[in-house]
């Protein structure tokens, strides 16, 4: 998982100016700094989180952001963005089962069983319920990231992310099946028509 944030920079760009700051008879310089000064507020900021649809660790990362965000003084907004990574960029398009997947890369049926537990553990005190009994298929995430992409450009990237972790964690819905897959979409206010034709 990563987290990238960033403050709040002016629209003007004269904060990075040399000379910002000293004395300056210019209407129009002293226009730009009172707006600068208006549109600098310290609530001006942009979080940008880059994570997979299939990471579970990622599931319980959002809810801790979120706790993290609701401890911020009042009037304080910050805006969210999800960007893409796959954990597992060679996925076969049609996905593979999970079992067979995770042995592969973790080799030992013991050690798998022993992760469940304890991302249910981690889970439960976020308010997460993992289903892995629900998860036939690992999933290739390509078509769900593209969904995400869309969902920024329409401003509900959040419900969608929502709707797309509780999906896979809580209903074993799988992301390589598309019917599924923008069924869920829509459900977090998605038109199916626009998903479609990704």
């Amino acid at each position: 998982r990563q987290l990238k944030t960033s403050g709040c920079r002016s629209k003007t760009g004269l904060s990075d100016h040399p000379g910002f700051g000293a004395p300056c008879r210019s209407p129009i310089v002293r226009d730009i700094g009172a707006a600068r000064a208006k549109v600098r507020p310290r609530n001006m900021n942009k979080c940008r989180v880059v994570s997979d649809l299939v990471c579970p660790w990622c599931y319980i990362g959002k809810r801790r952001l979120e706790a993290a965000l609701r401890e911020l003084p009042p009037g304080t907004e910050v805006a969210v963005s999800w960007h893409p990574f796959q954990l597992n960029p060679g996925m076969p398009p049609q996905g593979m089962d999970r079992s067979e997947y995770r042995l592969r890369k973790f080799g030992d049926p013991e050690r798998c069983r022993a992760m469940d537990a304890r991302l249910a553990e981690v889970g439960n005190s976020v308010g997460i319920e993992f289903r892995f009994d629900l998860q036939p298929t690992s999933p290739n995430t390509f078509d769900a990231h593209r969904v995400v992409w869309l969902a920024g450009r329409l401003r509900v990237q959040d419900a969608v992310m929502e709707a797309l972790f509780h999906g896979y964690f809580h209903e074993g819905v799988n992301f390589s099946e598309r019917a599924q897959l923008v069924e869920v979409a829509v459900s977090a206010g998605l038109e199916a028509a626009r998903v479609q034709r990704l």
